[in-house]
């Protein structure tokens, strides 16, 4: 313990030493090293602080006199990082590092004395109330007398702004306020916007009783001024300071004030009418409890006027009245008014949300902001159309077809505005009503849009997160579109991505987002096709970087599936591809070991587990890479950690609650029947849209070569069909299936149908049918238990034994 204090205290003695070093260096290119010894100071305070406030703090200040402006902004910093870490005592502090402080706030650079001030207002925030009346308020009072300069008064307008947050009601009434009704009157412009920033700090520090009298008129000629920054300033003001303000004010002098400023904005053109585009919406929330009928739609109608500006309407003719010059500032205003008003879109359709005759006003702006000329405007409104979605509600027939504008927009920004939140879109449409299984047209309508957004993206840009997002969200439309129209038009794409995307994270979300949908189809033969072409296309592919996909693919199902499907469609599957011959794919194969025992029910699925334990020895036998072995002994010390589950009923976990949740899901989507002629009143809306004739709205009756009789059947048919009895979590995975050994597994070269959504609509029908006689097998197949996974597991757990 002796030594190691004594280590201790020698390099801290020698750190010291080293800065007092650096800080005695004169040569202009040690700047950035002595720069870096100020950014120690704090750990300097921390190891040793008598020596650094005895040898290390008289240096600093001697070398801030000559000192360059980075080293007094690092400086400034240091110095509120060591009160805001309590490095120091407030005591201390207030002698040594305060007046330091104050002193520099006068520095005659301007950027220096902003950064100190800076540090001035944050210690501030930290220091006692006592310390700050003893130190600080008589500066403040001091530099905000008419007699300073303008810079001093303009500081002490932001300094009286934080202390009346920090003292009581009276201390700010009586020292504080005398100065700020001085400063509001003050000959400079900039002091006077600057004490108005401030205005709604006085307001908290006063009490309520005192808001009216002492701050209410000198707001009101405030927001009169003649000066735009003092307007602008005024603006901000009133929006922060209604909180502060009773109801009586509000009606009687808030609003006829916020009216004047917007209607001198309109005719000005200046900067006071991008503030108030910017805070329109906080305006209108604000004071919505105080607007009466007609003032609610004098706003509405403001608003909308703000949302046209710089877009002439149809036929009008030129705007003569300003000069050339001033066209461009014009034009950049009115685009940057669009912007704004397009952002306080959801504030406003909060404020007319309970009134239908104000949203019908509402509704073109709304129109109008998804096809503006300038895509700023475009992607902000998509930014934010999914809260619009969420406030609207039952109203939300007025966001759908925007949303379907913005979809077949061309430009990657607005796109990206658009597509984080197009899920959560959709969910709150379908909660509405809008979308739904019942909704053909709209459904159509949302489906051309997502395949021309997905045509866009593709082939017009080179975001590979942005088209990893929209695959994503692609998940959400299980439950608005029918599982035909997904299996005709998305599946075939996502195994399209998964053979083509560049990017890996792009062909992991459409891994993801196939078996979201393979999850959800409701056809049999449809999820047979999808598991095929997955074992056939990846798990069996000559590709390297197609069978790692698979393995991937495997981890995030059993994230989305139960453990009785993972367990009887991927579980001996997975096992297959430990005689692949890439030491990585091998390596990816051994990580998931522990997660399969984890998941097998003893002692009724022996059979999985003797398998498993087969594969890890043959896995040891024959390994020769060395990574590969390693992580294989890594992962057998974690199966003897791991348990297997009972059939013994115990408490149960989270996991296997939720593990139960999805298998009942699961079993509801294997029962549940489509929705008779679903795809085909789509393929009708659709084309009714382009103008074709409608067909009528019937139910396909050929669906499968040689299978019609039997989809004539409709729901009778499905009885002939053995479902399977698997139970989730702790029971055993039995089919009862009589037809379950079936040799014939169904072709998947043809193509799944059209997805480009201008594929001529006279062979959308015919082409569908024809695709589906493709891909689907002569004989009816179980609902979980298909040949498909039993073969490969079969030839897995023959190859064991045999070896």
């Amino acid at each position: 313990m002796d030594y190691s204090s004594k280590n201790q205290e020698t390099n801290t003695h020698a750190s010291i030493s080293t800065f007092l070093d650096e800080i005695e260096i004169d040569n202009v290119g040690e700047e950035v090293q002595k720069l870096s010894v100020i950014r120690q100071l704090l750990q300097l305070i921390q190891a040793d602080e008598q020596g650094c406030m005895q040898r290390v703090f008289p240096k600093l200040q001697q070398a801030l006199n000559t000192a360059s402006t980075e080293f007094h902004i690092e400086t400034a910093k240091a110095f509120a990082t060591i009160l805001e870490r309590r490095a120091i005592s407030n005591h201390v502090f207030t002698q040594t590092f305060l007046p330091s402080i104050l002193y520099h706030i006068d520095n005659r650079d301007q950027v220096v004395s902003n950064a100190w001030l800076d540090t001035l207002l944050e210690v501030t925030e930290l220091l006692p109330v006592d310390i700050i009346r003893h130190e600080i308020l008589h500066i403040a009072i001091s530099k905000g007398q008419i007699s300073q300069s303008v810079w001093h008064r303009v500081a002490a307008c932001k300094l009286l702004g934080k202390l009346c947050t920090r003292f009581d009601p009276h201390t700010v009434k009586k020292d504080i306020l005398p100065v700020v009704h001085s400063l509001c009157q003050d000959v400079n412009e900039a002091v006077r916007a600057s004490i108005c920033s401030e205005l709604h700090h006085v307001a908290k520090g006063l009490p309520a009783e005192m808001v009216k009298p002492a701050l209410i008129p000198i707001l009101v000629e405030l927001g009169r001024d003649e000066t735009v920054q003092v307007r602008v300033e005024a603006t901000e003001t009133i929006v922060h300071m209604i909180p502060f303000l009773s109801q009586e004010v509000l009606k009687v002098t808030i609003i006829p004030l916020v009216k004047k400023i917007c209607e001198q904005a309109v005719l000005a053109m200046d900067d006071t009418l991008v503030m108030v585009a910017r805070q329109f919406g906080s305006l209108c929330l604000g004071l919505e409890n105080c607007f009466t009928p007609s003032e609610k739609l004098w706003m509405v109608t403001y608003y909308n006027s703000m949302s046209h500006l710089g877009i002439p309407s149809h036929g009008a003719k030129k705007d003569v009245y300003f000069a050339s010059h001033n066209m461009d500032r014009i034009n950049a205003r009115c685009v940057e008014c669009r912007q704004l008003c397009a952002y306080n879109f959801p504030a406003m359709s909060k404020f007319c949300a309970s009134n239908s005759e104000l949203l019908e006003k509402l509704y073109p702006s709304f129109c109008d902001f998804a096809t503006d000329p300038y895509y700023m405007v475009r992607k902000t409104i998509g930014c934010g159309i999914h809260e619009v979605a969420r406030i609207l509600g039952s109203n939300n027939r007025i966001v759908k077809n925007q949303v379907m504008t913005l979809l077949w927009d061309n430009m990657e920004e607005v796109l990206m505005g658009v597509v984080p939140h197009l899920g959560r879109t959709i969910d709150l449409l379908i909660t509405s009503g809008v979308l739904g299984q019942e909704q053909d047209g709209a459904t159509a309508e949302l489906g051309r849009g997502l395949l021309q957004c997905d045509k866009t993206i593709r082939d017009k840009t080179h975001n590979w997160r942005l088209y990893t997002d929209f695959i994503t969200q692609l998940e959400s439309i299980v439950k608005c579109l029918p599982s035909d129209y997904i299996y005709t038009h998305f599946v075939s794409l996502m195994f399209d991505k998964m053979h083509k995307a560049r990017a890996l994270p792009c062909r992991l979300a459409a891994a993801r987002t196939l078996l979201v949908f393979l999850r959800h189809n409701l056809k049999n033969n449809q999820r047979q096709e999808i598991r095929a072409r997955i074992q056939a296309e990846f798990c069996m592919s000559s590709s390297c970087y197609k069978r790692m996909l698979f393995l991937r693919l495997c981890s995030i199902a059993r994230e989305i599936f139960s453990r009785s499907y993972f367990k009887e469609h991927f579980f001996f599957l997975l096992l297959s591809r430990s005689d692949d011959k890439v030491a990585n794919n091998r390596l990816l194969l051994v990580r998931q070991f522990p997660y399969l025992k984890s998941m097998i029910v003893m002692p009724n699925e022996r059979k999985y587990l003797q398998t498993l334990e087969t594969c890890i020895r043959n896995m040891a036998a024959s390994e020769k890479d060395k990574d590969v072995t390693a992580e294989l002994r890594l992962s057998v010390a974690r199966l003897d950690k791991t348990d297997t589950l009972t059939d013994t009923p115990n408490m149960p976990t989270l996991e296997d609650i939720e593990d139960k949740k999805k298998f009942d899901e699961e079993i509801k989507l294997a029962n549940m029947v489509p929705r008779p002629g679903a795809a085909i009143g789509i393929l009708n809306a659709m084309d009714a849209r382009r103008g074709a004739p409608q067909k009528p709205a019937e139910r396909p009756t050929n669906y499968a070569s040689g299978g019609g009789a039997a989809q004539k059947a409709g729901p009778a048919s499905t009885s002939t069909q053995s479902k399977d009895s698997v139970t989730a979590g702790h029971t055993r995975v039995v089919s009862h299936s009589a037809s379950s050994s079936h040799s014939a597994t169904p072709s998947h070269a043809s193509s799944t149908g059209s997805t480009h959504p201008s594929a001529p609509p006279s062979g959308k029908q015919s082409h569908m049918s024809s695709s589906s006689q493709a891909v689907v097998p002569k004989k009816p197949h179980p609902t979980f238990s298909e040949s498909n996974s039993q073969i490969p597991s079969q030839g897995v757990q023959a190859r064991f034994t045999q070896k």
